[in-house]
């Protein structure tokens, strides 16, 4: 998207929550066709045998703006009362337009998921506020502005 502030949104609270473990989603590169010299790639995030696409540029937009919060040292602290929720994983590539929080903390568990799948992701999310955190329990952020967290395996994963 030329600009993503003028871009479709999707509150990630409309987005169905996670029940259970989150499904692994596979991502792939898909190039599209040369026009005027320029060719265009998507990244594909299949699950439930249908495709959803975003845009390579606009993942690597989202990548690059998307906050890192490291593990804290020793043993994470227990969940905090009226904790995160937490919006399904594969809702997030099929919603319309890019996906936002006006306030609070609403997380997307993509532990487990490929890098693609993530970067697939980080394309879908309007990148304001967006924080990835290693998975685990954290404390719920107050005040300020809302917050998109993305819950990944390892940061190391997230800058590769």
């Amino acid at each position: 998207m030329e600009d993503y502030y003028a871009a479709p949104r999707t509150l990630v609270e409309d987005l169905p929550a996670t029940a259970g473990t989150p499904e692994r989603l596979t991502g792939r590169v898909v190039a599209g066709p040369a026009v005027d010299g320029t060719r265009t790639a998507r990244i594909e995030v299949d699950h439930d045998g249908t495709a959803a696409r975003a845009d390579l540029g606009q993942a690597l937009r989202g990548h690059r703006f998307a906050h890192r919060e490291e593990a804290a040292e020793g043993t994470p602290p227990p969940p905090a009362a009226g904790a995160a929720r937490t919006a399904d994983v594969r809702a997030v590539p099929d919603a319309p337009g890019l996906v936002w929080t006006r306030d609070g903390e609403v997380a997307v568990d993509a532990t487990g998921q490929d890098d693609l799948v993530l970067l697939a992701l980080l394309g879908r999310l309007y990148p304001e506020n967006v924080v990835l955190r290693p998975a685990g329990p954290a404390a719920v952020s107050s005040g300020g502005p809302g917050r998109l967290v993305v819950h990944v395996t390892d940061l190391g994963a997230a800058e590769r």
